[in-house]
């Protein structure tokens, strides 16, 4: 994406509406230190899709590819990806019976799901796609970090909100057809796996 201003507008504007985690990155990070991508399709020039805000069905498999990117990353032994829920609160039932359970971190009464380890990067696209649709979709946020050890158990506090926010390396946030994904990321830190 050329058009940096315009997409981190954009993307300030999705994070302020999610988690703790997300208005934190969109309060502190530097955008201009990362690039903007996204994924479309061939032919489809920036200038049609200048507005992400605006349904523009793509026609591709964007939701398999973000699985694809959330497994290449976290093959890395030192790297993790939260995915925020901005509608399942920490102090619901189904969240202890839910078949991903060991993957929820709350944070007061968010939830957020993590995926971190080598194990989660052989998993099938599938099985990956059933881990991101468990964040909310709209709006639909995702951190890629690196990992530095945190407390065990599945409570979040400010220091590790911190921690993620200060080892950030990509995020990734839903638009056009809200089945695509507006992606920074910072090339300095990691190469982009894709």
């Amino acid at each position: 994406v050329t058009d940096g201003q315009r997409a981190e507008r954009y993307m300030r504007a999705e994070l302020s509406d999610g988690t703790a985690l997300a208005r934190l990155v969109s309060q502190t990070t530097d955008f201009s230190r990362g690039s903007f991508r996204v994924a479309v399709p061939k032919g489809l020039g920036e200038s049609q899709v200048l507005d992400f805000r605006y349904y523009i069905h793509l026609d591709g498999d964007e939701p398999t590819a973000l699985a694809r990117l959330i497994k290449a990353f976290v093959s890395a032994p030192d790297h993790a990806v939260l995915i925020q829920d901005v509608y399942t609160s920490a102090s619901e039932p189904w969240l202890r019976e839910c078949e991903h359970r060991e993957l929820a971190r709350t944070y007061d009464d968010e939830v957020y799901w993590a995926v971190e380890g080598a194990e989660l990067a052989r998993i099938p696209d599938e099985e990956m796609l059933s881990i991101v649709h468990l964040g909310s979709f709209h709006p639909f946020s995702c951190f890629f970090y690196l990992r530095r050890p945190r407390s065990k158990g599945t409570e979040l506090d400010r220091r590790e909100l911190d921690r993620v926010v200060e080892a950030l390396v990509g995020v990734a946030v839903g638009a056009f057809d809200d089945r695509s994904f507006l992606i920074l990321w910072r090339d300095d830190l990691v190469p982009f796996p894709l």
